[in-house]
């Protein structure tokens, strides 16, 4: 017996969910389909108003099959942003970005959630200044020199994620008091497992008190200490990446803060599946 047909906001049309190729196929399927909607390669054949965008040099299909060069699609795709009224809220720039693309999309004023995967040709974040109503940034392989100081007058951003395997300016993240969650360092990369980004020390986020999510991937303070974390007294969920030598310990810093409680849980558990495998030997 079908189960009732459930509306799709991504999709037109309505679709029985039905499981014709075994758990998890519809699911799978329709996510495939989401994804294909959301791609963009030429906004004039691409887009039909939807509110989640991804900006794709390529697009095959039995029916249409379109490849562009990065200079054609960042001059084409700056170029519809800066003349042309859009619906899109959610922008993902998943190949690469340069400065015209970033100020082209900074005049959609609507975007709520930006995310470039290769800025690498982006300099300057000023231009973000001007989105009143951008709420999430996540930038991958971010360029080491940039300063994200300009993002202090972006006052509704709420979420910041930036990931490299560099050393960033992290000093330039003090003046962003409206932050309410921020993820730094190598994000998830299992390649980069072991190693670490070395900075002077974390009294960079001193000042946002604002935030209740934060999350340290593979950043190693000189100093090796961590007590700068408990005074961030609004945390609700955080993690680090723990390592001999600092201080407070990992069992220090959850007893002084719960926001912590998981990152002293996980190592207990390393501890304990590591004395097996010792004891297996």
């Amino acid at each position: 017996m079908p189960k009732k047909p459930k509306q799709d906001p991504y999709l037109n049309g309505t679709y029985y969910l039905i499981d014709l190729g075994g758990p998890g196929f519809f699911a799978s399927m329709r996510r495939n389909l989401q994804k294909a909607r959301q791609s963009v390669v030429d906004f004039g054949m691409d887009y039909r108003g939807q509110q989640t965008v991804e900006l794709r040099l390529a697009y095959y299909s039995l029916g249409r099959s379109i490849k562009n060069s990065e200079v054609e699609a960042l001059e084409a795709w700056a170029s519809w942003l800066e003349n042309n009224v859009s619906k899109i809220k959610v922008l993902k720039a998943n190949w690469v970005s340069d400065q015209r693309l970033l100020e082209a999309i900074a005049t959609q004023l609507q975007i709520e959630h930006l995310e470039l995967t290769r800025p690498v040709k982006i300099t300057d974040l000023s231009a973000l200044a001007l989105m009143p109503n951008l709420k999430t940034l996540h930038i991958e392989n971010c360029p080491p020199d940039l300063d994200f100081s300009p993002l202090k007058k972006v006052a509704s951003l709420r979420h910041l994620h930036l990931h490299s395997r560099k050393p960033l300016r992290f000093d330039t993240l003090s003046g962003l008091t409206q932050l309410e969650s921020l993820w730094i360092g190598s994000g998830i990369d299992p390649a980069f497992d072991g190693k670490s980004i070395k900075v002077d020390n974390l009294d960079f986020l001193r000042s946002l008190k604002q935030l209740k999510r934060l999350r340290i991937d593979e950043v190693r303070p000189n100093d090796r200490d961590f007590s700068v974390l408990l005074t961030l007294k609004n945390l609700e969920q955080a993690w680090y990446v723990y390592f001999r030598g600092q201080k407070p310990t990992p069992q220090e810093m959850a007893k002084a803060h719960p926001a912590f409680a998981a990152v002293y849980e996980n190592k207990l558990r390393i501890d304990e599946m590591l004395a097996r495998s010792r004891q297996s030997l």
